[in-house]
């Protein structure tokens, strides 16, 4: 629920665009992480979950779209940390 005039501010993961460094994100997010992550917690498949359900995550693009659907205007996206990121914005 948002006042008119209001803003919403959304950061989320979002799938690394295709280039050079795609490869390499998605080997250490895929592999080091789930690795890391399950040395320090002792539970691995927490870890796992994570890259295997960014698979299943919008692009920045579609955000995009939705947000404008849902009555938003003025929609907008930063990407961030090498592009593995999005802060969108928007005004009702």
């Amino acid at each position: 629920m948002l006042k008119p005039g209001g803003r919403v501010i959304c950061l989320e993961i979002s799938k690394p665009p295709k280039n050079l460094l795609r490869p390499f994100f998605l080997f250490f997010f895929n592999k080091i992480v789930p690795f890391v992550g399950g040395l320090i917690s002792g539970q691995r498949d927490a870890y796992t979950y994570l890259p295997q359900s960014v698979n299943e995550f919008l692009t920045p693009d579609e955000l995009k779209i939705i947000m404008e659907r849902a009555g938003l205007r003025e929609v907008t996206y930063k990407r961030l940390m090498m592009s593995t990121v999005a802060i969108h914005t928007g005004k009702k």
